[in-house]
C-alpha cells in the first residue's frame, strides 16, 4: 500500500509539470491568435470598404458595417441570405450568359474582379458605381470554404452618372487584394483559435499521461497496472480529441451549431473534470449544489462548456487576490420555463462603473486580456435563446448565471420536428 502511495506521488509530479509546461505553450500560443485576430477584426470593423464573406452554398457569413451602409436602410439581418441575391451586381456592358462574380470565383478558385463600368442595385432601384474583387477562401488542406466579396461606392450619385466611370487604379486593386487577405487571416484565425480552445487539454492530457508512463516504465521494477491505467486515460482523452476533431468538421461545413438535447448537470460536470487540476494547484474550495430535477435543455453542447470553462477560468484568475481562500460555488436549479446554471466567487467582484461593460467586445479588466472571451460566450448563450447575467453578491465576489430554457411540451414538439426534417 506504501508502495502505490509513493507511485501514485510519482504519476501526480510528473502530470502536474508536464500540465504547466503545456500550460506555458498554449498561453503564448492563444496570446499571438488573439493578437492576430483582434488586429483582423478592428480592420474589417473600421475600415471605408464594404466587406462581405460567403460559404460554398453563397449563405452570406460576415457582413462590416460599411457593406450594411452601402446596402442600404434594412439590411442589418443578412446573415445567411444568399448573396447573389443581395448583392445585385451588374454592368453596362454585360451579355446574356455571364457567369457572376460570386460563382466565377469559387469554379476557377482565384480573384475575380468586377468588369468596368459595374454597379450595385439597391433595393431602391438606385444604382451605385462600385469596384470590387471576389477572392476564395481555403483551409489549410485548400480546400474550398467560401470567399470574400470587397466593395468601394465609387460615385456617391451613380444613378446619375455611372456611365461616366473610369477604371480604378493600379493602387487601388492592390489594396483590395490586401483586404481580401485579411479577410482570410481572420477566417484562419477563428478556425485556429477555435482547434486551440477545444483541443487544447485533451492533447496536454495524452502528452502528460504518456510522459508519465515513460519515466514509469524506466524504472527497474515499474508498476504495470499504474502504466496500464494512465494509457487507459490517454486513450479515453485521445476518444475526447476525436470527437472534437468531428465537430470541427462540422464546422467547416457550415454547421455551426449541433443543437441537442443535453443534460446540464452533466456539461458543469464535464468542465468541473477539465479544471480539476487547476482548482487543487490554486487552493480554491469548491462547492456543488446540482438540482436532481432539471429539465433537460436544446443547446450546443461543446459551445456551453466552453462558456462555462471561460466563466470558471474568469472566477480561478479574481480569486488570486484571496489565495489561499478561494471558494468557487456553482449551483443548478429549474422554475416552470427556465434552467439556469449560477457560477459564484469569493473575489473581489465587479466595480460598478464596469457591469455595464463586461459584455462588450474588446473591454477587459485584465492586463494583458483581449476582451473577447465573454462577448464570444453572451453571443453562443444568445444563439441558444438564452442570457448570461452578471452582478456582485452580497456577501462579496461575483456571480455569474447561465439561463437557457427549459425542454418545455412545445420545445420538444418543435425539436422532434426540427429532427423528422
Amino acid at each position: 500500500m506504501r508502495r502505490a502511495s509513493g507511485d501514485y506521488c510519482r504519476l501526480a509530479t510528473v502530470l502536474a509539470a508536464q500540465q504547466q509546461r503545456q500550460r506555458n505553450i498554449r498561453r503564448r500560443a492563444m496570446d499571438h491568435l488573439h493578437r492576430e485576430r483582434e488586429h483582423a477584426s478592428v480592420t474589417l470593423q473600421a475600415i471605408a470598404d464594404a466587406v462581405v464573406t460567403f460559404d460554398t452554398t453563397f449563405r452570406i457569413q460576415y457582413i462590416n458595417p460599411s457593406a450594411s451602409m452601402l446596402l442600404g436602410p434594412g439590411h442589418h439581418s443578412v446573415i445567411g441570405q444568399n448573396v447573389r441575391q443581395l448583392l445585385r451586381l451588374g454592368h453596362e456592358f454585360a451579355r446574356p450568359g455571364d457567369t457572376d462574380p460570386f460563382t466565377q470565383a469559387m469554379q476557377i478558385r482565384d480573384n475575380v474582379y468586377l468588369p468596368d463600368s459595374s454597379y450595385l442595385t439597391r433595393s431602391s432601384g438606385e444604382k451605385l458605381l462600385v469596384e470590387g474583387c471576389v477572392s476564395p477562401v481555403f483551409d489549410q488542406q485548400t480546400r474550398l470554404l467560401g470567399a470574400v466579396l470587397t466593395l468601394r461606392d465609387t460615385a456617391p450619385r451613380a444613378s446619375t452618372c455611372w456611365r461616366h466611370w473610369k477604371p480604378a487604379s493600379a493602387r487601388l486593386r492592390q489594396h483590395e487584394q490586401e483586404l481580401a487577405r485579411v479577410a482570410r487571416i481572420n477566417t484562419m484565425g477563428e478556425m485556429a483559435s477555435g482547434i486551440a480552445h477545444e483541443i487544447n487539454q485533451p492533447l496536454s492530457a495524452i502528452v502528460s499521461y504518456c510522459q508519465a508512463s515513460l519515466s514509469l516504465l524506466a524504472e527497474e521494477d515499474p508498476d504495470l497496472p499504474l502504466v496500464c491505467r494512465a494509457m487507459q486515460s490517454a486513450a479515453h482523452q485521445a476518444q475526447r480529441a476525436g470527437q472534437v476533431i468531428q465537430r470541427l468538421r462540422e464546422f467547416v461545413s457550415k454547421r455551426n451549431q449541433h443543437q441537442s438535447l443535453l443534460d446540464p448537470n452533466q456539461i458543469v460536470a464535464n468542465a468541473l473534470a477539465l479544471l480539476e487540476f487547476e482548482l487543487q494547484s490554486h487552493d480554491i474550495h469548491l462547492e456543488q449544489y446540482f438540482s436532481d430535477k432539471l429539465s433537460a435543455v436544446y443547446a450546443d453542447n461543446i459551445q456551453l462548456e466552453q462558456v462555462i470553462l471561460n466563466i470558471l477560468r474568469n472566477a480561478i484568475d479574481a480569486m488570486e487576490s484571496v489565495h489561499p481562500w478561494g471558494r468557487l460555488i456553482i449551483s443548478t436549479e429549474q422554475d416552470a420555463t427556465r434552467v439556469r446554471i449560477m457560477i459564484a466567487d469569493n473575489g473581489p467582484g465587479i466595480a460598478t462603473a464596469l457591469q455595464d461593460k463586461i459584455f462588450d467586445p474588446f473591454f477587459s479588466t485584465k492586463p494583458n486580456g483581449m476582451g473577447l472571451g465573454l462577448a464570444i460566450c453572451q453571443t453562443a448563450i444568445d444563439n441558444m435563446g438564452g442570457q448570461i447575467l452578471a452582478s456582485n453578491r452580497p456577501s462579496g465576489g461575483a456571480q455569474f448565471v447561465i439561463d437557457l430554457p427549459a425542454l418545455t411540451t412545445s420545445t420538444a414538439q418543435a425539436v422532434a420536428g426540427e429532427q423528422v426534417s
